[in-house]
């Protein structure tokens, strides 16, 4: 509806609001009473679309019939209206600033009135909705379920008026996961009462006691302490939050102290401190506590805060800071400030207590830099280690020329494990251990070094790195370093010759053409730079032995070729090279096909083919064959497959299977699926695209007419064809809409010579 009409019974017939003028209304109720027609019709409804024709938003008036008062029912919302308000849905170009919708456009009114709903007026039969106390028992109980449920969306709502929310945080020490929760406590309970519901939402009874913790305000985003609250247990956390708010600019920190500490007190403006202790012996570091201070004290006041906190003595005690990520400097001048030396919000400080090493020389240079520039540098690694041989298997895999495990702990071993707490109680089976190491050094430094843990040479093992969704990618690049490792990054170690420098490994799979399942996995091999076809086929006899495959293959009567996700493709040539004629990467994947005779493919320019012949007397296919063609013309396709069908050679009709390999398609259907003899002359023009190896052509013959099925034998055809198709593993999937062709209908039953083409 985009304008308004006059009718005898248009908008103007209902009833508004005893707010309005409703003299108007009055007299067309009048109207409608003194009209004795049948089709006298009552407005009651309206349904209206707020936008444009791009997308919206709809919504609907509808009329009390008890009252005569209009009402908005919008998603969740319903109100009262005006009479205005209805008028506005009148549609039209103009609209007012205050009336813009997102949806809308110049041209369109905000909201228009799509449908309307009328009711027949018959005082007979027309009748307003049951009172309540009218209505099915069901009904009435869903009615009061609905109400206690709106009752007590409205209780939640002013209770969320007066109840604070927000993150509190909680550590139980330095260098301990930080444990986060959501704090709810009513906006006029007092500090003191916040501290107790945080106590108890951090389970801490029985291990603190509440006498010993505070809240501190505190940003999780800079880990920073920011101001306690001394004096101000009484205070009311509205007060001390600023109000009830949906969300919080900072966060609260539950502290703890021990039984003989104190609070400090934590000035706003602050500084943040983790301080961490640097034991040189072992070249240990280790986490101390986080404590508060201003920017303003001296380097010397801080190494006496140090000392009454922690007890490291300030005459001897060194201090470094992380300056930046990695970089660490150690403040030397006792009388420069903490703000002159570059501390900000949060900083990490590392103390060493005993003043060992060397002081006159440069920082870098002390053991004091090396032990903090190691642990720096330093991630745990998560180690999965293959199982432990027996003896027995150990004797034959060493007679095998495999690869013998040492399965006696080294020294190394033993310390790794004191190092790590290891677990006594694991059987042997279990061989996941932790190691710690530094992330610039390279996977082959890693290898060397793991080699004494594994038992065997680098070369007699390969790493894969476990990602967390579950998948596995072996790592071959030896010179990359560890810096892409995150700590507790998990590595996984198998037996097997790894990767040498220049080194690929692929992936074969074992192709059977009129197999269902055609495509099989074979067996994993490596291939290095400038490695043959040849040399990779020689090789697979010894791959297959070693991974133990039943599969025996003869390499004078096997092919190579590219495998595109599942088709097979482009032929290999025996003196073709990897990685200078062949670019080959990691988990490159390719075809070993079995011949029946030696390979007719020796050039390049050599084009192999797979063809199947349809026969339409029997509506049967014929299993897929493999041409070798010498050049792309498509009078010499027509002469092979004349050679191998009998089919006179001018008799021979060809079409492109369509879809992935190996184009199977319905024998009913056949004839008129596929374009048979496309008007080309060489294969590789539009539409054939015939420029790879591993086309699949159909062929028939021309004159084999199409023998007709009867209903029962359509039937049973149909049903032999559903069952073959769905046992495929590849279906067939259309790349472009086949040229629609017309149909001719005959009414007298005739078919005219010239239409013997349609």
């Amino acid at each position: 509806v985009t304008s308004s009409a006059s009718t005898p019974n248009g908008l103007g017939s209902t009833t508004g609001p005893s707010d309005v003028d409703t003299s108007r209304d009055e007299k067309a109720e009048a109207a409608v009473d003194d009209n004795t027609g049948p089709f006298v019709y009552d407005l009651f409804s309206i349904m209206v679309h707020s936008g444009s024709a791009v997308g919206g938003h709809y919504y609907a008036y509808i009329k009390s019939f008890d009252t005569g008062k209009w009402y908005s029912f919008n998603d969740q919302t319903v109100s009262a209206i005006t009479q205005e308000d209805i008028h506005k849905t009148f549609g039209g170009t103009q609209r007012s600033s205050m009336s813009y919708s997102a949806y809308s456009t110049y041209y369109t009114s905000s909201a228009n009135a799509y449908m309307l709903m009328y009711r027949q007026v018959d005082k007979k039969r027309n009748v307003n909705g049951l009172p309540r106390d009218e209505l099915p028992e069901h009904v009435n109980r869903l009615v009061k379920l609905i109400e206690e449920q709106e009752e007590e969306g409205r209780r939640q709502l002013e209770l969320d008026r007066t109840v604070c929310k927000i993150k509190v945080y909680y550590r139980q020490k330095l260098g301990v996961p930080i444990m986060e929760k959501r704090l709810e406590v009513n906006k006029d309970k007092t500090l003191k009462e916040a501290v107790a519901v945080a106590h108890k939402l951090f389970a801490l009874e029985g291990v603190v006691p509440i006498e010993r913790c505070r809240l501190v305000k505190y940003d999780d985003f800079y880990e920073s302490l920011e101001r306690s609250y001394e004096g101000m247990e009484d205070t009311s956390m509205g007060q001390l939050l600023g109000g009830v708010r949906q969300a919080y600019l900072y966060d609260l920190l539950l502290e703890a102290r021990e039984e003989e500490d104190v609070f400090d007190a934590y000035a706003p403006s602050g500084c943040t401190l983790k301080v961490f202790e640097v034991v040189l012996k072992g070249g240990v570091v280790r986490p101390v506590n986080v404590i508060h201070t201003s920017l303003n004290i001296t380097v010397g006041d801080l190494q006496k805060l140090l000392e009454r906190k922690f007890k490291f003595p300030a005459a001897t005690s060194r201090i470094a800071m992380e300056k930046y990520y990695l970089d660490h400097a150690l403040l030397s001048n006792p009388m420069s400030s903490l703000k002159m030396e570059g501390f900000y919000r949060c900083n990490k400080v590392y103390v060493e207590p005993h003043g060992e090493g060397q002081k006159a020389v440069l920082f870098s240079q002390t053991k004091f830099f090396s032990v903090l520039d190691g642990y720096a540098h330093s991630i745990n690694l998560q180690i999965t280690l293959p199982p432990m041989q027996t003896e027995k298997e150990a004797a034959a895999a060493a007679t095998d020329g495999g690869v013998k495990l040492n399965n006696s702990p080294s020294a190394a071993d033993e310390k790794t494990a004191s190092k790590e707490d290891a677990d006594k109680d694991k059987t042997p089976a279990d061989r996941t251990i932790t190691l710690k190491v530094d992330k610039r050094m390279t996977v082959a430094t890693f290898k060397e070094q793991l080699s004494k843990t594994v038992g065997a040479p680098a070369e007699n093992f390969k790493l894969y790195r476990t990602y967390p969704n579950g998948q596995e990618f072996e790592v071959t690049r030896l010179t990359d370093t560890l810096s892409q490792y995150n700590s507790d990054a998990k590595i996984v170690v198998r037996m097997g010759r790894a990767l040498r420098v220049g080194e690929v490994r692929i992936k074969l799979f074992l192709l059977k053409i009129n197999d269902s399942e055609y495509s099989k996995h074979l067996v994993d091999s490596v291939v290095s730079k400038g490695m043959t076809v040849g040399a990779l086929k020689n090789q697979l006899v010894d791959d297959l032995k070693t991974a133990g495959s039943t599969v025996t293959i003869d390499p004078t009567r096997i092919r190579v070729r590219k495998k595109t996700w599942k088709e097979p493709r482009t032929i290999l040539l025996d003196n073709q090279k990897f990685d200078l004629d062949i670019i080959v990467y990691p988990g490159w994947e390719s075809y070993v096909q079995e011949l029946d005779k030696e390979e007719e493919l020796t050039s390049s320019a050599d084009t192999a083919i797979f063809v199947r012949h349809w026969k339409p007397s029997s509506h049967t296919l014929g299993p897929l064959e493999e041409i070798i063609l010498k050049d792309r013309k498509v009078e010499t396709l027509k002469k092979r497959l004349s050679e191998i069908s009998g089919i006179a050679e001018e008799n021979v009709d060809f079409a492109k299977g369509r879809g992935t390999f190996p184009c199977d398609c319905n024998v009913l259907e056949l004839e008129d699926e596929v374009d048979w003899n496309p008007p080309v002359v060489i294969l590789s023009q539009y539409p054939l695209y015939l420029s790879d190896d591993g086309v699949v052509l159909y062929f028939r013959d021309h004159t084999e007419p199409t023998r007709k099925l009867t209903e029962e034998e359509r039937l049973e055809l149909q049903k032999q064809e559903t069952t073959r198709l769905q046992r495929s593993t590849v279906r067939t999937t259309y790349s472009y809409t086949r040229e629609e062709k017309a149909l001719k209908i005959y009414t007298d039953g005739s078919k005219s010579s010239s239409d013997s083409e349609v």
